[in-house]
């Protein structure tokens, strides 16, 4: 199944919203599958930058809300269909005036697909699917993909609303001088602008606290106050370690210079970080 749907959150969201319990809170996550949302958490506290794969869109991008349910699309296709429908999509691109009326199947599916490899052989015997089971925009007939942003094609309107929303959220705090504690957990170096970044300015213009969960990239800037702890998601699951680790660190307020792994500060201003997702 769609893992939007089909793949249940890992334990490490209840643990985070446990850990926020009746705290005010915004999730800023670059992650495409709504596990936060089926975790439980408020789905207008949620902002996801990055899509939803429970939509899918126009790559021709024919008007700015040539965006649809993926799962109706789903619901309205026989069984087999379902298992070739993400690489079908992506088959299609690759097709040409000189190209018989069967969409050829790619030797593999991207890693971003929805469906693997192991899903989909079953259904094949020659290699090729038919042309009719290749979606296509409803509206200008152009090859269809899911709504996330991987090129000048992305359509980001339906994420808008709490794109703005979350700018307010995080501005109000500021007005009403609310402490702000920044949980941010596995956000490394691939798409820095989306949520590492920010989340350090956020840190820096709010005086907040950054607490960086990262196994492969816990370094921290040393201008705001903040500690990064080289460990995975499952640190969440216990409060008692997650404090112990905090306090095993170096001083916050200097990073973690003492492990030779301190950050230097990209600067950059977080509002102008969001606008550029819009």
């Amino acid at each position: 199944p769609n893992p939007r749907w089909g793949a249940p959150p890992n334990e490490s969201y209840n643990a985070l919203l446990r850990l926020i319990n009746d705290r005010e809170y915004f999730v800023l996550t670059s992650n495409v599958d709504g596990c936060f949302e089926r975790a439980g958490f408020d789905p207008s506290r949620i902002y996801t930058p990055q899509g939803d794969i429970k939509n899918y869109q126009c790559l021709a991008a024919c008007a700015s809300d040539s965006v649809f349910d993926t799962k109706s699309l789903m619901d309205n296709v026989s069984s087999p269909s379902r298992s070739v429908l993400t690489c079908a999509c992506i088959s299609a691109l690759s097709t040409s005036a000189s190209t018989p009326p069967r969409t050829l199947m790619p030797p593999s599916c991207p890693p971003f697909a929805p469906y693997g490899p192991a899903q989909i052989r079953p259904t094949l015997h020659d290699g090729v699917i038919d042309a009719s089971l290749v979606p296509s925009c409803p509206r200008c007939g152009s090859p269809v993909f899911l709504n996330l942003r991987g090129g000048g094609w992305f359509l980001p309107g339906k994420y808008e609303a709490q794109n703005r929303a979350f700018v307010a959220w995080v501005e109000r705090m500021a007005a009403e001088g609310k402490k702000l504690a920044i949980v941010e957990v596995g956000a490394g170096f691939n798409t820095p602008t989306v949520t590492r970044f920010p989340c350090e300015s956020i840190a820096r213009d709010l005086s907040g606290a950054l607490v960086r969960i990262n196994p492969t990239d816990p370094e921290v800037p040393t201008d705001i106050a903040a500690v990064g702890l080289p460990a995975g998601h499952e640190i969440l699951h216990d409060l008692e370690a997650l404090q112990e680790h905090v306090a095993a660190t170096d001083d916050p307020q200097e990073g973690q210079q003492g492990k030779g792994t301190a950050e230097t500060s990209m600067g950059g201003d977080w509002k102008a970080m969001m606008a550029m997702l819009r």
